[in-house]
């Protein structure tokens, strides 16, 4: 279709290819709407000439003398200025034809000259207006618009363009006086420009350049007290006739295919800015779905060495409390003396109230809590450093915003919830509320009870005790006046009262009640959290699975339609 657009066309084939693209990409919203203007161009089936040119060029001039010469309305806004004036699009009729004015190249200012690059491939015909110094400064914009870019999809416009010395009567010779030497500097100029041309690999003959004064001497400017025949006394000398006469005979063939010319030019230039946007984001996906991978493995080791360190601190408590209450049961049995036995039989009716077991059930607390601890701010720091690092920041973009120093910050849990909120902005969707539970699994401290709470809460085992009904039965272990049947039936409701005891103990120390957790309820609550943010990154990577499939289909759309003409 490139070289297609750079010859001549049959009418309708830009409309035909319109009407297949369109089917083509009906699934494709930001494709349909690349297309939308291309549409327009079509339903309204009139050529587009686009004046390009320096802003000092003298654009707004041109067009003003091309209005009020034709008899077509002036409107208001068309302002004549020596800087910069047109910062947006304006489209005019005229003889037929859409007369396209969009900001001049070297302007000073980038969005002008990205705005301009960005509408000229729409262009049938051009009409490239340069000031009496012709080739100044910056000609890349000069040479894109005229030669093309194959690998930007820009169709040249060299073979379709007027070129226009425009303010020719600031040439340096005055055509009202010296006619003859004016027309000699004008023919130098036309030789000259050609050459400048030609050193650019853009061939242009001489004879093919206009000499124009769009504002003889300025006289009309933005007054709008005047008609054509304002122009009259220089129309000998101005140009303009023999540029209309020249335009005349291109008119037949720009009214026959020149819409389709635009929608096929327009076409090309939009599918390889489409394609360039879906590379990035083809490769913008790939980055966040391995940066939301990496990430994920890293949770996972959280979660996995959490796991590891509840059951130690789990197994040690075990340890612990079977320990102690085998202690009193030895004690108990091995006695012999009825009072001594009184006494440590009431004190085995509820163990666990015992001092000595108490205070090393603190120590374990406090042993847990500072491992726990630790663990937290390690995986934290491991999580932030992911987070904050140059792959996660280009990944998803500047919303990646630093958080404070540590989970200890000053501002307490908030901020914790704050910055991931900033990272879950640029995440988007599922991810948002996953780095929230990343808050809500790290974002506390292991505290461990004191010794108040700690009885209190053993205080409780007694009741629940009571409710189970599994009790030691002191009159059973007077063992100088029971049989041996007797003693090895209090061993057995020994043994069971510990049995049903000991992992309530263990209970009520690690895990706690949801008002008064323990340690070990806190950090099952925080592995459920984050195995839950786990299934949402799972889920986030096939959402991220499922956009890169259709990213990686489009390109081939395309392409295909960049060769179906």
């Amino acid at each position: 279709i490139f070289d297609q657009v750079t010859e001549d066309l049959k009418p309708r084939a830009g409309r035909e290819w319109l009407v297949g693209a369109l089917e083509r990409c009906a699934g494709d919203p930001v494709a349909l709407k690349a297309f939308a203007d291309l549409q327009n161009i079509a339903d309204d089936g009139r050529p587009r000439i686009h004046l390009v040119g320096d802003y000092n060029a003298g654009k707004s001039s041109f067009i003003k003398r091309l209005l009020l010469d034709s008899g077509s309305p002036v409107p208001p806004d068309l302002e004549i200025r020596a800087n910069p004036t047109t910062d947006r699009t304006r489209e005019y009729d005229w003889a037929g034809v859409r007369l396209i004015d969009s900001p001049g190249f070297q302007s000073g200012e980038a969005t002008h000259t990205e705005h301009a690059l960005r509408t000229f491939p729409d262009a049938s015909a051009v009409i490239y207006l340069f000031q009496p110094n012709l080739v100044l400064g910056d000609d890349g914009q000069l040479i894109t618009v005229l030669r093309g870019d194959r690998e930007l999809g820009l169709v040249p416009k060299e073979e379709r363009t007027f070129f226009v010395v425009n303010r020719s009567d600031e040439l340096g010779v005055d055509p009202e006086n010296d006619p003859n030497g004016y027309g000699q500097l004008a023919d130098r100029k036309k030789t000259e420009l050609a050459l400048a041309l030609g050193s650019r690999g853009i061939s242009v003959e001489p004879c093919s350049v206009f000499c124009m004064a769009s504002d003889p001497f300025g006289l009309v400017g933005n007054r709008a007290d005047v008609d054509a025949s304002a122009f009259d006394p220089y129309r000998a000398w101005d140009g303009f006739s023999h540029f209309m006469s020249e335009f005349r005979r291109a008119r037949g063939p720009l009214l026959r295919a020149g819409a389709d010319r635009s929608v096929l030019d327009g076409g090309i230039a939009r599918l390889s800015r489409l394609e360039a946007r879906q590379t990035a984001e083809i490769g913008q996906l790939a980055d966040q779905d391995g940066a939301v991978g990496r990430l994920q493995m890293q949770i996972n080791e959280a979660i996995s060495e959490g796991a590891r360190l509840g059951e130690k601190h789990r197994t040690d408590l075990e340890r612990l409390v079977t320990e102690h209450a085998a202690g009193f049961r030895d004690e108990v049995l091995a006695e012999e003396d009825p009072e001594q036995l009184k006494l440590k039989a009431d004190r085995l009716k509820q163990w666990w109230n015992d001092e000595a077991i108490q205070v090393e059930l603190l120590q374990w607390a406090k042993k847990a809590s500072e491992e726990l601890n630790a663990w937290r701010e390690r995986s934290f720091e491991v999580i932030e450093r992911r987070l904050e690092s140059a792959e996660f920041r280009a990944a998803f973009g500047h919303h990646a915003e630093a958080a404070p120093d540590s989970p200890d910050a000053k501002k307490g849990k908030i901020w914790f919830l704050e910055a991931f909120d900033k990272v879950g902005r640029g995440m988007g969707g599922a991810t948002r509320d996953v780095v929230y539970k990343i808050g809500k699994a790290l974002g506390f401290k292991f505290k461990p009870w004191g010794a108040v709470k700690l009885a209190k809460n053993l205080g409780k085992v007694s009741a629940v005790m009571a409710v189970v009904g599994v009790a030691v039965d002191i009159a059973d272990l007077f063992l100088a006046e029971r049989r041996s049947a007797k003693r090895e039936e209090a061993r057995q409701k020994i043994a069971a009262f510990l049995r049903e005891s000991m992992p309530r103990v263990v209970e009520t120390v690690a895990d706690g009640t949801e008002e008064e957790p323990g340690v070990l309820r806190l950090l099952e609550a925080a592995t459920k959290n984050l195995r839950e943010l786990q299934a949402e990154q799972s889920a986030e990577r096939e959402r991220l699975a499922s956009q890169l499939a259709d990213a990686r289909e489009r390109p081939s759309i395309y392409s295909a339609l960049q060769t179906d003409v």
